[in-house]
C-alpha cells in the first residue's frame, strides 16, 4: 500500500472512531459530498476502529446499518437482482454474511458504490442502477480526483469504484468484488493503468462539478 493511501486512511480513521453508523463524514452541503464519499468509503474498510490501515475490510460494514442496506437493495431492483449474495443475505436474516473469514464484504461493485452514495448522503438519486445511464454520463479519467466514481464499461468487463486519493499518476480506489468473493478492498494503481484498461469517470452524480 503506498504512502498516499496510508496517510489518508489514518486521517479518516481518527474521525471514524466515535462516529455512529449513519454519520456523514463531512459537513452538510453539496460542496462537501466528495469528502463525504471518501470518508464513507474509508469507514467501510476501517469501521469505528483506530489502528493501521487495511487493504481489505476488517469489520461488518454491511450489517452496521440495515435500514440503508434495505433501501439500497430496493434501489437496485430488490433481492436477487444486482445486489449480490452478500447484500441479499444480510437483509434476509444472515448479517454474518457481511463478514466472513476475517474479511468484510460489500456485495457487487455497483451495489457497493450505491451504498456509499446513500450512506454518505452524497447522492440518493438511484441513477447508478442502470449501466446504460452510467456509460452515457462519462468523461476521461485523466482528471479523476478524490470522491469520483471510476468505471470500466460492460464491453471491457464492467466494474466501478470510488477514488480514495490521487497524487500525480498514482491513484487509490476503494471497491467491492474486484477481489472475490465480494470483498471490500483498497487498491493502489495508476491513472495510466486504469486508462489503458478503459476506465472512465462517471459524471452523473450531482456533486461531480462541485
Amino acid at each position: 500500500m503506498n504512502a498516499l493511501a496510508i496517510m489518508g486512511l489514518l486521517i479518516v480513521a481518527i474521525f471514524a472512531m466515535a462516529a455512529p453508523a449513519e454519520a456523514r463524514f463531512a459537513p452538510p452541503g453539496n460542496q462537501y459530498d466528495r469528502q463525504a464519499m471518501v470518508g464513507e468509503a474509508t469507514y467501510a474498510i476501517m469501521g469505528p476502529y483506530y489502528g493501521p490501515p487495511y487493504g481489505t475490510g476488517k469489520w461488518n460494514y454491511m450489517a452496521s446499518d440495515l435500514t440503508s442496506q434495505r433501501a439500497v437493495v430496493n434501489i437496485m431492483g430488490g433481492i436477487g437482482t444486482n445486489a449480490g449474495w452478500t447484500a441479499d443475505g444480510v437483509i434476509s436474516g444472515h448479517p454474518e454474511y457481511g463478514f466472513i473469514d476475517g474479511v468484510g464484504r460489500g456485495g457487487q461493485c455497483l451495489f457497493f458504490v450505491n451504498l456509499l452514495l446513500y450512506r454518505s448522503e452524497a447522492d440518493r438519486t438511484g441513477n447508478l442502477n442502470n449501466w446504460n445511464f452510467i456509460e452515457s454520463h462519462s468523461t476521461s479519467i485523466d482528471n479523476a480526483r478524490g470522491g469520483d466514481l471510476v468505471f470500466r464499461p460492460r464491453t471491457l468487463g464492467k466494474h466501478i469504484a470510488v477514488v480514495y486519493a490521487r497524487s500525480g499518476d498514482s491513484i487509490s480506489v476503494i471497491e467491492s468484488n474486484y477481489q472475490q468473493p465480494e470483498k471490500i478492498a483498497l487498491r493502489s494503481t495508476t491513472v495510466s493503468s486504469l486508462k489503458a484498461q478503459g476506465y472512465k469517470v462517471y459524471t452523473g452524480v450531482d456533486y461531480y462539478y462541485s
